[in-house]
């Protein structure tokens, strides 16, 4: 397939974008079995059907999900270029689609251009600045002609001492299959949540993407646990009613 190909492919459609948070862990993946979901980076363990990986992480190669779950999928696979070509050779090239990313910070000189979260329908344009991949997997969805993306397991905060659905009791484990140590982020308690740099920076984000979105009358809807507020909340079971 070719990134052109993606272009309103599920036009008028319900896409999930699926992120790794605690509260991913309580979805049941039958709920939306018949539905086009992006999984990013480690969800792919709890949905193994679905149609689309995207990652902007190089560290991806590096754990278990990548090397076995991701390989034994069907889904097509989106890699930001800059930071996975050539470390993607386990996936078949016809699974295989490399994307590029427009300037959304410059930590050089700390400006954001203006243009950097601009949502934009051709696929072959770099798709937004992105702070997580999640936020690239919206735009994706976007791109394939989405009425409504929602979102999953964008909690941005703990649940007690869990940050991942797979840190959960019943849930597939990711492993680093290299045996280094993952990155520590400070962790501290906002009106008693337990956050970590890494998940504050992720709600500033989503805020200032929430606004373009608003200005496009894209329709974001984020069905996830935890503290993330840029979006209108509905839980999934309402988002489907009209569906079923």
């Amino acid at each position: 397939m070719k990134i052109k190909d993606l272009e309103n492919k599920h036009k008028d459609e319900i896409i999930f974008v699926i992120g790794s948070g605690p509260s991913l862990h309580f979805v049941n993946p039958d709920l939306i079995n018949d539905y086009t979901k992006i999984c990013v980076n480690a969800s792919i363990m709890k949905f193994s059907g679905a149609d689309y990986f995207l990652s902007d992480d190089e560290d991806i190669v590096f754990h278990s999900f990548f090397q076995k779950d991701l390989l034994l999928s069907s889904a097509i696979c989106l890699f930001y270029r800059k930071k996975l070509e050539g470390l993607t050779n386990l996936i078949p090239k016809e699974r295989t689609i490399f994307f590029d990313h427009k300037l959304w910070y410059n930590p050089a000189t700390k400006e954001k251009p203006t243009e950097g979260l601009v949502m934009t329908k051709d696929a072959n344009l770099p798709v937004i600045g992105a702070r997580n991949s999640l936020a690239s997997a919206v735009h994706f969805a976007y791109i394939m002609g989405a009425k409504k993306i929602v979102i999953l397991g964008a909690d941005c905060c703990y649940d007690g001492n869990k940050k991942y659905f797979w840190e959960y009791d019943g849930e597939k484990k990711v492993k680093r299959l290299d045996n280094r140590a993952g990155l520590f982020f400070p962790k501290r308690k906002i009106n008693n949540v337990v956050v970590d740099t890494s998940t504050i920076d992720f709600m500033a984000y989503w805020r200032e993407l929430a606004e373009q979105a608003k200005k496009q009358n894209i329709d974001i809807i984020n069905a996830s646990g935890g503290i993330m507020d840029a979006f209108p909340r509905e839980k999934i079971e309402d988002i489907l009613k009209p569906e079923l």
